[in-house]
């Protein structure tokens, strides 16, 4: 419901995007519900070689960090080892170490649960999670239907003077319109899920040159 439109947004002239769906029970997003994402991974991955693409991105945060991004690309490479991969935690952390951003305040959709999980596995890769906060959402079509009031609330919320970016987590939330205008207001770095896994998947399918209107991140491409 996000990443499409989103990718599609920021894509530069003669980049196609192309996707295959894994769906979760909509009613309730938990843990379990997310790991069970890693059985749908070869069948979507199937789906989306047909159209031979440059680079295949998983694009779930929660989900990504839940199943693990390393067990994923291999997954992936299970079908198609010649094809570059990445996940939507991987593709953050990458654009952390692009910004050299060490410590981070983040606001997401989730429930503490998972908070805590992300809040540990970004800590566990050497990022300080200096605070994080959710909107408490526990069904899955909700996450997309955010106004971009409450996004915006959350971001300024979340930010604290000792973190060097705000990391807006979630593929569900439509918050790359907001990207530049936070950026000018918090003078730091504002990364969005989906704006992460764009540019590493641009950096990965060997597309350069800047992309401008999202971003510092998308700048530097």
């Amino acid at each position: 419901m996000t990443v499409e439109p989103e990718f599609y947004r920021m894509a530069p002239p003669n980049v196609a995007i192309h996707s295959a769906r894994m769906m979760y029970d909509p009613t309730f997003i938990s843990r379990e519900s997310l790991a069970k994402l890693e059985f749908q991974i070869e069948k979507a991955v199937e789906e989306v070689l047909w159209t031979r693409p440059n680079v295949i991105c998983f694009a779930c945060t929660s989900g990504s960090l839940v199943i693990g991004d390393k067990r994923i690309v291999e997954k992936i490479h299970q079908k198609s080892p010649n094809v570059p991969a990445t996940t939507t935690i991987t593709a953050v952390l990458e654009s952390f170490r692009e910004l050299d951003i060490r410590k981070v305040s983040i606001g997401t959709p989730y429930t503490d649960d998972v908070n805590e999980e992300e809040k540990d596995y970004l800590e566990e890769r050497g990022v300080s999670v200096v605070e994080i906060e959710g909107l408490q959402i526990r069904e899955g079509p909700m996450l997309s239907l955010q106004e971009q009031d409450t996004i915006y609330a959350l971001a300024k919320k979340v930010d604290r003077p000792e973190a060097q970016a705000v990391f807006l987590s979630c593929t569900g939330l439509h918050a790359i319109p907001l990207i530049e205008k936070l950026e000018a207001e918090l003078k730091k770095p504002v990364i969005s899920s989906n704006q992460a896994s764009f540019w590493h998947s641009c950096k990965l399918a060997g597309i350069r040159g800047p992309i401008a209107g999202y971003g510092r991140l998308l700048n530097a491409l």
